[in-house]
């Protein structure tokens, strides 16, 4: 008996479908670097993998294009945000929310997966990730405080 594909193990990514798999080897098959992309994403490459962290405080109630820009500036991936359950979209579990849209409003107990090296993200987040936000260049933008990230 097969689970259907919105059932909690999925949503959870505990269970990931096999369906994922022919997928990847199709486009690995057409595309040389689809194989070694995942080897890396999964492997690590040069002192980076892939890491699930708690959104830092002065980012939630914001639109995820901040937290992206945010933690992107400084070298960092975000991939995925780990959705915490809500009652606004009636989620009765956590779940796994990928490429999420810009104007997504990060909330209380979302995490967020990235992609980076473990120094450069424990330098971010212990600084410049956890100030509270000032005015951004352009009218109507906000921007954290700037710093610079050790190599």
């Amino acid at each position: 008996m097969s689970l259907p594909l919105t059932s909690p193990p999925y949503s959870l990514f505990v269970l990931i479908p096999t369906s994922t798999f022919d997928s990847l080897l199709c486009q690995s098959f057409f595309g040389s670097l689809t194989p070694v992309v995942c080897e890396k994403m999964v492997c690590g490459q040069k002192n980076q993998t892939t890491y699930q962290i708690d959104v830092p405080l002065p980012f939630v109630g914001h639109p995820f294009i901040l937290l992206f820009r945010a933690f992107n500036a400084r070298n960092v991936s975000v991939l995925a945000l780990y959705r915490a359950k809500h009652a606004d979209d009636k989620s009765s579990l956590p779940f796994v929310f990928l490429c999420p849209p810009p104007e997504s409003i990060i909330r209380e107990g979302d995490r967020a997966f990235v992609f980076c090296n473990p120094h450069r993200l424990e330098h971010s987040l212990e600084t410049c990730l956890e100030n509270p936000f000032k005015k951004g260049a352009f009218e109507g933008t906000k921007s954290v405080s700037d710093t610079t990230v050790p190599y």
